[in-house]
């Protein structure tokens, strides 16, 4: 007779990486690049040339985007100027902070006391050389790189500042917002830096570009890539609920009807058009100015406002950027030294966490021996 047994329901995330359902969500025919039609959010597929293309090792979201699980889409043997002869001219914006700087240490003090200042957040891994010497190897493209930074005494005594352009916050920050310690609120003035070009990447200094780039990584007919991702909840989250509350408010600047989820960028190397940034500043810098705060607080916004932002307006080109990404909380030194010295993905991140002090000091010992090995040559930006 019939079986009576009653069939083990699947788990949400056995559902949501149902092959077939995946079809279903994403049928080929449709639309391949954002648009915003009326007050309707954008079409969420990929890129024809990257459908079949993996999740990305740092989402965490539900991803309707992938295929196999082992590749992020691009080829990391693809080198700058394979797919044409023509060098784009995009600059660099790199956000640092030197928790050892005395002069920063006092500044810090005033607003929080010095029991905490050296919280992973301001650490200083002493990587920033090799986030520069990669761009150089591996970028040929970039024109300028900005090193933002909150004074001189935060600028490393070996860097060249006839090459390297240093940017103060007070030089895109208004004064009576200073001093900011929140790299969040510093995030909502990058674009106003003199002289950036309207196309821009943003790294945090804990990316490296560890493969030969190309131009068309990051930027296609003049459209950033940006690889979205889906979320419903923030489960009592600081991040995420930041990353939610900026997500909203980029729908309501472009005039979209914010769905049931909320979207998040993928968290790597970020290309932006400084154009939109600075419409999306002008047309609500009442909300953005009294959202900064010194400290990191949830009433913050941070700098996915302005990729949603780009990605609602139609103006993004919805793919994957090569990338990878360790957690000190999770991968251990020896995976990480592994991946440095033969590497897999065009972009990695190195996320810092709580650690004991004499673990840091020797996973820092260890990690700057391996970028040394990656990365032996001196570049442009040093002395």
């Amino acid at each position: 007779g019939l079986s009576t047994s009653v069939p083990k329901p699947e788990t949400m995330a056995e559902r949501w990486s149902s092959k077939a359902l995946r079809r279903t969500l994403w049928p080929k025919d449709i639309p391949t690049r954002p648009i915003i039609s009326g007050n309707s959010l954008p079409d969420l597929s990929p890129k024809a040339e990257s459908r079949g293309s993996s999740s990305a090792d740092n989402d965490t979201g539900n991803d309707f985007w992938n295929g196999t699980e082992n590749d992020t889409g691009n080829n990391p043997d693809d080198s700058p100027g394979k797919t044409g002869t023509t060098i784009w001219n995009m600059d660099a914006v790199i956000t640092y902070v030197n928790g050892l700087d005395p002069v920063w240490q006092s500044e810090y003090s005033k607003c929080v006391g010095m029991e905490t200042f050296l919280e992973k957040r301001f650490r200083d891994w002493g990587t920033l050389k090799y986030l520069l010497r990669g761009i150089c190897v591996n970028m040929p493209f970039v024109r300028n790189v900005y090193l933002v930074v909150s004074g001189d005494t935060q600028v490393p005594s070996w860097v060249d500042r006839e090459h390297l352009r240093i940017v103060r916050h007070s030089d895109i920050i208004p004064s009576e917002l200073l001093p900011v310690f929140n790299s969040q609120a510093i995030e909502m003035f990058l674009h106003r830096i003199e002289g950036l070009d309207e196309e821009f990447l943003y790294f945090n200094d804990d990316f490296f570009p560890m493969l030969p780039c190309s131009e068309e990584d990051f930027f296609i007919g003049g459209r950033p890539c940006h690889h979205m991702s889906r979320h419903w909840l923030t489960l009592g989250n600081d991040f995420r609920f930041v990353v939610k509350r900026s997500f909203l408010f980029a729908c309501e600047a472009a005039g979209a009807v914010p769905p049931a989820y909320y979207l998040r960028p993928q968290h790597t190397v970020a290309p932006m058009l400084r154009s939109l940034c600075e419409e999306l500043y002008s047309s609500r810098e009442k909300e953005l100015l009294s959202s900064v705060t010194p400290l990191r607080e949830n009433c913050n916004y941070n700098q996915y406002i302005f990729s949603d932002y780009i990605y609602l307006k139609g103006k993004a080109a919805c793919r994957k950027i090569s990338n990878k990404h360790f957690s000190l909380a999770v991968a251990g030194i020896g995976q990480m030294e592994k991946f440095i010295d033969s590497p897999t993905r065009k972009i990695v991140c190195i996320n810092d966490v709580k650690i004991p002090d004499s673990k840091y000091q020797s996973y820092r010992t260890r990690l700057l021996a391996a970028f040394g090995r990656r990365f032996p040559d001196p570049c442009r930006f040093e002395l």
